[in-house]
């Protein structure tokens, strides 16, 4: 019976001598400590130079063990040379799917970082997919929270979150593109999208900008959308994203693009519009009365919010007239003893509203949710009692703050947030005039603003009556007729 073994490398391993390709890889990874090199050895094989190449805790060990090494080693009493080496492998006696073979190095290495096993022969090297990523695994959107719609969501992994989409989108015409970005380090990126039905111009646009992205490495949102976004210093978001796959697939299906990168775990759309960033999931559950009621109940949260803090300012200190007469007296009478004007009152609690919401992000969830709900409470009584404030700012900032909260995308409020300061100042200077300077400044803004070729504000503006009434401001019935966003 022959003696078949494995070998761990050590400075004691004077056997064989080792290809160019093998001494280069040792040589790239001189320092990993995870990196597990082995030769691969028979006393009747001597000459045949193999090695073994992986990163530990990125490999399945029983696939590897069973399907690949076990016939390789159980039959390396036959294998003579390098030819009869990638014969046996690529006949299919390695019990495997996936294999090919590779002589650059850098090809190699990115093979190697992606969590493949890698055999090395001479100057070539067998690529077998056997990868085994730790992962959290699917489970309920943590943001977009789901009564009836499906529970799932997507992970940090882009190739699982396109599995899911796979899954749910069973038609030839749903096409993926993958792409690999980060001078670094790599990372995956897919770009996917319904043939025949997605916008051409988008679509060319997206995969432009994704082809052109340099950086070293994306570890964060923010290094994503920076680099694929036209106005990346604009406070208003050009993609729309969502951890539901449901959203997800109705978005493609209607002639969107998809995203999904390597360690984010979201999936992007593009374009990202004003009207869709407002529509809510949990919408398509339901009954279309019911959607209609909470998209009418949204719109008016986004005017409170963005507008409510800047007229009262305004109408407080420049128009007090335009107020029903009890109602004045009832600010006034609220306002004795307070010792800042009312447009300073507005920005402190706004601040400190800010400040609380930070704080509360900060802490463990459990306890971060406390902190805002108590802390609310007890420095807005506090600033009352101690006639820093006026009950009526509070009830004014609270009112702005629970409204900022209904809109759905979490960056159209933080720009929504920005505005609503922006808009404070100018009522305190100019009352209602410099209001509606501020809100004219916002709207000429958003109609100038495009998302990847398309108008933001799409179809209020450059956009017709049909667009308006499908799914803007009504939700509408649902049924077999096409939809196309564009």
């Amino acid at each position: 019976m022959e003696v078949i073994k494995i070998v761990t490398v050590t400075k004691r391993i004077k056997k064989g001598k080792s290809s160019n390709l093998v001494q280069e890889l040792k040589k790239k990874f001189k320092e990993c400590a995870d990196l597990v090199v082995r030769p691969i050895t028979d006393k009747k094989s001597e000459n045949l130079d193999i090695y073994i190449f992986y990163f530990n805790n990125l490999v399945n060990i029983e696939i590897v063990d069973i399907d690949i090494l076990r016939p390789i080693c159980t039959n390396l009493k036959n294998l003579k040379n390098k030819k009869d080496l990638h014969d046996f492998i690529i006949s299919g006696n390695v019990y495997h799917a996936e294999i090919s073979s590779l002589s650059n190095i850098n090809e190699i290495c990115d093979k190697l970082y992606d969590g493949n096993f890698v055999i090395v022969c001479e100057d070539e090297a067998y690529i077998f997919d056997a990868k085994k990523y730790e992962k959290r695994s699917i489970g309920d959107a943590s943001v977009e929270a789901s009564v009836k719609g499906a529970k799932d969501s997507f992970i940090e992994i882009a190739a699982t979150n396109l599995s899911l989409v796979r899954r749910r989108i069973r038609s030839n015409k749903f096409k993926s593109e993958q792409f690999e970005v980060g001078s670094e380090a790599k990372v995956k990126i897919y770009m996917v999208y319904m043939e025949g039905v997605v916008n051409d111009e988008v679509l060319s646009n997206v995969r432009e900008k994704i082809n052109i992205i340099q950086v070293n490495a994306i570890t964060s949102p923010s290094a994503f959308e920076e680099n694929i976004c036209e106005r990346n210093k604009s406070i208003f978001p050009q993609l729309e994203y969502t951890e539901r796959p449901d959203k997800f697939c109705s978005c493609i299906i209607e002639g969107k693009v998809g995203i999904f990168v390597d360690g984010i775990p979201i999936g992007y759309i593009a374009p990202g519009l004003f009207n869709m960033l407002m529509q809510d999931p949990e919408e398509y559950s339901i009954s279309p009365t019911m959607a209609n009621i909470k998209r009418l109940l949204r719109y008016i949260a986004l005017f409170i919010s963005l507008l409510l803090a800047g007229f009262y300012v305004a109408i407080t200190t420049f128009h007090p007239e335009m107020l029903p007469t009890k109602l004045v007296m009832s600010i006034v009478r609220s306002k004795q003893d307070v010792p800042f004007q009312t447009y300073t009152e507005v920005i402190i609690m706004l601040i400190a509203f800010e400040m609380i919401l930070e704080a509360g992000a900060r802490l463990p969830k459990n306890i971060g949710q406390t902190i805002s709900i108590i802390g609310g409470l007890i420095i807005g009584d506090a600033a009352v009692v101690a006639k820093l404030v006026s009950p009526a700012v509070v009830v004014v900032v609270a009112a702005v703050g629970v409204s900022g909260f209904i809109i759905p995308n979490q960056d159209l409020t933080n720009a929504i947030r920005i505005c609503r300061f922006g808009l404070v100042i100018l009522a305190s200077i100019a009352g209602f005039f410099g209001l509606s300077f501020g809100i004219a400044m916002v709207l000429l803004y958003l109609a100038s603003y495009e998302s990847f070729g398309h108008p933001y504000m799409k179809p209020f503006v450059a956009g017709n009556y049909n667009q308006m009434t499908k799914d803007t401001f009504i939700r509408g019935s649902l049924n077999n007729k096409k939809k196309i966003w564009w």
